[in-house]
């Protein structure tokens, strides 16, 4: 067996969510971050709340042997599918982006994550990540989204 990481299936951002990525067939492994960055911010259930303890966690989340490390919450998706895109709620969606990512820094893969978060036009804002790790660049990552405010069970 090989010590070589072989990697996650790559998953591309799209406006409608990630896509696998394929390539003549074949699908896409990413040897570094962006799928482990992009299921800590997305990868949840769309229901969820947003906290490690709710009956609409991620499956995934429900194993026994799972640390807590290792469940993903995604709180930034459960804040931009909920709350209206205000200044402030922007801010609560950056912090909780960061909070969805400190596991990489817990285990040791980064030291430093950085967050920005802007609005793009009325119901869309750019958020970007950058990871380091001894002060060298491991990821970077920009994801353009939809924001979503939901009002009586209908999403404007």
């Amino acid at each position: 067996m090989s010590d070589i990481f072989e990697g996650d299936v790559l998953l591309v951002d799209t406006v409608d969510g990630g896509e696998i990525s394929i390539i003549n067939g074949l699908v896409i492994a990413d040897k570094k971050f962006s799928t482990a960055v992009y299921l800590s911010l997305f990868g949840g259930n769309e229901a969820d709340q947003g906290r490690v303890d709710n009956n609409k966690t991620w499956w995934g989340n429900r194993f026994e042997n799972i640390s807590e490390n290792e469940k993903i919450v995604s709180r930034f998706q459960a804040i931009i599918k909920s709350l209206p895109l205000t200044s402030k709620k922007l801010l609560l969606a950056e912090q909780a982006a960061k909070e969805d990512l400190i596991w990489m820094i817990s285990e040791g893969i980064a030291d430093e994550i950085i967050t920005d978060i802007k609005i793009v036009d009325r119901f869309r804002c750019e958020l970007e990540i950058i990871i380091r790790k001894d002060g060298e660049l491991i990821e970077k990552s920009s994801y353009k989204v939809n924001w979503e405010e939901i009002n009586n069970g209908v999403s404007k």
